[in-house]
């Protein structure tokens, strides 16, 4: 029942130096959301069952695209799912200032605003997943962004998950799904789904056999 889109926007390395410049120094606007959304429209235009006013984003493994999908472009997105949710100013230098330079202004251009920032501009549903042992992803930002959207009297669904680190239990995956189809397709998951992951296989593995 889902149409899934997978689009690769400017600003990304290994292209020419006008593309990788597009988001040099403004890593917050590095998801290209003008073409993505360009992209969908396009698609919808060639495929019309494509229905545009219900599009959601999802993304894992610290990508802000999610959250800033829904505040920078709440008239477009209307669900989103991030786990891991990652703010690049607590972040790994070799990630991001490899790429991006650092977290400050970029020749007195203006920075664009950090998701917390934008918390005001929340219109529609936004599900945060976090695990709180994550050493790779910092949960730091996805709790500052928790206080900013308390602040701005928004409502949000989380998921923070105690015993979990980086990786994706398959209960989160399970969680994420039935809110993408709950809010996307206006209909009831199955009720609390066994799901079963090539994670649960390897965590299964490495606990008979440590070594």
């Amino acid at each position: 029942g889902f149409v899934i889109v997978a689009l690769e926007g400017r600003g990304t390395p290994y292209r020419n130096k006008a593309f990788q410049d597009y988001s040099y120094g403004h890593i917050t606007s590095a998801s290209a959301f003008e073409d993505r959304i360009e992209g969908i429209h396009q698609l919808a235009s060639r495929y019309p069952y494509m229905d545009t006013s219900r599009v959601g984003i999802a993304a894992d493994d610290g990508s802000p695209a999610p959250v800033h999908g829904l505040l920078e472009h709440p008239d477009f997105y209307k669900v989103g799912v991030s786990i891991c949710y990652e703010d690049p100013r607590f972040g790994f230098a070799t990630l991001y200032e490899q790429y991006q330079g650092l977290c400050t202004d970029n020749d007195g251009a203006e920075q664009p605003a950090r998701a917390e920032d934008l918390a005001q501009a929340l219109k529609d549903k936004l599900l945060l997943i976090h695990g709180m042992l994550d050493s790779f992803t910092p949960v730091t930002g996805t709790l500052r962004l928790l206080d900013a959207l308390q602040e701005a009297n928004k409502d949000f669904d989380m998921l923070l998950l105690p015993d979990e680190g980086h990786d994706i239990p398959s209960y989160a995956l399970r969680r994420s799904w039935d809110y993408l189809v709950t809010h996307l397709q206006d209909i009831e998951p199955p009720y609390e789904f066994a799901l079963s992951t090539g994670l649960d296989f390897l965590l299964d593995n490495m606990a008979k056999d440590p070594a």
